[in-house]
């Protein structure tokens, strides 16, 4: 609620910033997403996986969170869009090795109920 937005990388380096959010607002809205009231971000809840070749907005927040999934079906999923991270808050670690053993990305966050995974630039499970 209190995150800081920035216009740019510099911006943040000379404020000392941290937890900041790039301001640059996705071309006409992110179709399909709900806008945050405060911040320029979109997110969706799915009750299943996004579809395939979804836009990235690249360095813009938009979020897909996903819940009750299939570790195989989301492996799947993984391998076929290459998002370039994953964050996971799940009651079993175990799902998370699954998944690092199945895919191949670049980043992976992962949390509990208890302590959650506070980043994500692909899917969140």
């Amino acid at each position: 609620e209190d995150t800081v937005a920035t216009s740019s990388a510099l911006e943040c380096l000379k404020s000392n910033q941290f937890a900041t959010l790039f301001d640059f607002a996705p071309k006409d809205g992110a179709v399909g997403y709900v806008k945050h009231p405060r911040q320029n971000s979109y997110y969706r809840l799915n009750e299943g996986l996004p579809e395939d070749n979804i836009d990235e907005y690249w360095r813009r927040v938009v979020i897909d969170v996903a819940t009750n999934l299939d570790v195989d079906q989301l492996a799947a999923w993984l391998v076929r869009n290459q998002p370039i991270s994953l964050a996971i808050n799940s009651k079993d670690v175990a799902v998370a090795r699954e998944l690092f053993e199945k895919t191949a990305l670049v980043v992976y966050t992962v949390g509990t109920d208890e302590k959650p995974a506070l980043t994500c630039q692909g899917v969140c499970v």
